[in-house]
């Protein structure tokens, strides 16, 4: 995977991380159940546990609408458009034509220079978002918390 060619470029220059967190919410409110229950362009379509794992996401990530999410919430949602339960939305674009991994890759070097920051996934960990996502989810069954945990 990865973006292609000009593709963060479509970001304007002048967003600020929390433009990348909102045209991702809207993106995600509006589409978000439905684009994740289609195929993709070669008929695969995302897993029934990931999908009802990305249904409770969705559901904490309508609760941190971009009036209240902190950076450390804006920060969990980038990674997991980049490699996490939101990935299916990668190349998804918004009416600007511009894809959901542009936004949080751009917001991710704005602030940090890069995803492999260390600053950056502490940053991930310390989501209230996160922890929304995982009490919704049960944390003693969750694989998505022993991920985190390994970062």
């Amino acid at each position: 995977m990865g973006l292609y060619k000009g593709d963060l470029e479509k970001v304007p220059e002048n967003f600020s991380v929390m433009n990348c967190y909102e045209r991702i919410y809207r993106w995600h409110m509006k589409y978000g159940l439905d684009r994740a229950l289609k195929p993709d362009e070669i008929g695969r379509r995302i897993n029934v546990e990931d999908f009802l794992a990305y249904r409770n996401l969705r559901h904490a990530f309508a609760i941190f609408s971009p009036d209240i999410a902190s950076q450390e919430d804006m920060d969990f949602i980038f990674r997991e458009i980049l490699i996490g339960l939101m990935e299916w939305s990668y190349h998804e674009e918004d009416e600007f034509g511009i894809k959901m991994a542009a936004y949080a890759q751009f917001a991710i070097n704005k602030k940090y220079g890069n995803s492999q920051s260390q600053e950056f996934k502490k940053s991930c960990i310390e989501s209230k978002l996160l922890k929304k996502f995982l009490d919704l989810d049960g944390w003693e069954f969750s694989k998505y918390w022993e991920k985190y945990t390994k970062l």
